[in-house]
């Protein structure tokens, strides 16, 4: 990793439109990671059904019918069986849990993507459902919390 920063910085000051066309190639195709054991059980019963978004089909996933409810957003290169660890205790507690898989993530369709896609994603959420709790990973706590900060205005 410490060989392509450097790579990288080198090739900025060479060219920086070229190290912005790369930068942006990589980051709007994120990797897609090897499901874990849990994460396959997690999923297995999980409610789905399927949300039209842009050029995408985002799979959605429910589990629990508890009166509460919340949501769940994952980070960028995750998907939302990363929460797998944490789902039965929220429906232990009593929690109805939503999640999906964000554009080109997880079980959700493949193509470009940029950090906004998944931002006007939460928003439609948001707008959907009243939510007791968000629960995020890493750059999903980001965007959400970008989402959640327009809404105050």
């Amino acid at each position: 990793m410490m060989k392509f920063k450097k790579s990288f910085r080198t090739l900025e000051r060479i060219s920086p439109k070229l190290t912005t066309k790369i930068a942006f190639q990589y980051i709007s195709n994120p990797r897609i990671k090897k499901i874990r054991p849990f994460e396959k059980n997690v999923l297995e019963y999980a409610k789905r059904s399927n949300l039209k978004f842009k050029d995408f089909d985002i799979v959605v996933y429910e589990w629990g019918e508890g009166e509460k409810v919340v949501l769940l957003v994952h980070g960028w290169e995750g998907r939302i069986s990363n929460f797998g660890a944490i789902i039965p205790v929220l429906i232990e507690k009593g929690y109805k849990i939503i999640g999906f898989d964000a554009p080109c993530h997880g079980n959700s369709s493949k193509g470009k993507t940029i950090f906004f896609d998944t931002s006007e994603l939460i928003e439609i959420f948001l707008k959907k459902n009243r939510y007791d709790l968000i629960v995020t990973h890493s750059m999903g706590s980001v965007m959400t919390l970008m989402v959640m900060s327009k809404q105050l205005v």
